[in-house]
């Protein structure tokens, strides 16, 4: 395994977390799954992966607040090792 594993992801890690920080498990849209796999192999090197499509179940009246929509598809990326 690569000494640090690191994603771009869509928020800030303080600088002293980065280090000891590892997204494990997250939600990618399927249009994206081949580019974070790609990234995720090139950073992390870490096997078996955990890959399960899921649908987003977004609350009547929270969709506002929602990252992906009810309709799409996305898949739960674990890089557990």
């Amino acid at each position: 395994m690569k000494e640090s594993c690191h994603l771009d992801l869509q928020f800030q890690v303080p600088p002293e977390v980065l280090d000891n920080f590892v997204c494990q498990d997250f939600g990618v849209k399927i249009e994206n799954l081949e580019p974070v796999m790609a990234k995720v192999d090139e950073e992390c090197d870490v096997y078996p992966l955990w890959l399960c499509p899921t649908r987003h179940l977004v609350p009547k009246g929270l969709e506002h607040l929602a990252f992906f929509r009810r309709e799409d598809l996305h898949i739960d990326v674990g890089v557990y090792g």
